[in-house]
């Protein structure tokens, strides 16, 4: 309860962001609301996909499905690769963003500290903010990714940054579910290639 603000007393970034977390809210909620009126079948974004019928699935495992596909790398440089990476390089940017805009407000109440800052101290501000900034970053990364239909490229990075912070046996246990069983099938499938040749 604490951590909740009114609106009339959060910064002007803060007021930005839960204004952008609404609008978000918003479409979601119209794109739910077209895609039922439409029989409930249609696919989030793309028509096609893995090539399963979506008839008699939930909302939970239509989006599931379509945000753990495979998305085949397109030619370097071509329009399909820029757009692609432009893609990503929006996901990251409002990662970077809004980790900070949550975590550095929340360490400031959390340490009770309002006027902490990286500039002024106190060191335990500093110190937090340096070692909670990257698990922040990568958990809102993999959340972002999730949202943006890339759950398999964002949760094998986020999986990369945690790999940096824990040992090897505890970062390879934090794929989650749907990207592993992805990531085993595609491991699968290169070495029934590989085979072949």
């Amino acid at each position: 309860r604490e951590l909740l603000t009114p609106p009339s007393a959060m910064s002007a970034g803060g007021r930005t962001f839960m204004l952008q977390v609404a609008q978000a809210r918003q479409l979601i909620t119209r794109w739910v609301v077209r895609n039922e009126a439409a029989g409930g079948g249609a696919r989030p974004m793309s028509q096609s996909g893995a090539g399963s019928s979506s008839a008699g699935q939930t909302a939970h495992q239509r989006f599931w499905q379509w945000t753990t596909k495979e998305r085949p790398a397109p030619a370097r440089f071509s329009g399909a690769w820029w757009k692609e990476w432009g893609y990503r390089c929006c996901v990251f940017a409002v990662t970077g963003s809004s980790s900070l805009i949550i975590m550095r407000p929340a360490l400031r109440k959390l340490l009770n500290e309002p006027d902490a800052s990286l500039k002024n101290g106190p060191w335990t501000y500093r110190l937090l903010s340096v070692v909670l900034l990257s698990p922040v970053y990568a958990a809102m990364l993999c959340f972002y990714g999730t949202l943006a239909g890339r759950h398999l490229y964002f949760a094998g990075m986020a999986t990369k940054i945690w790999s940096r912070l824990l040992p090897p046996a505890l970062s390879r246990r934090m794929l989650c579910t749907p990207a592993r069983l992805k990531r085993q099938e595609r491991d699968a499938l290169k070495q029934a290639q590989d085979k072949t040749k």
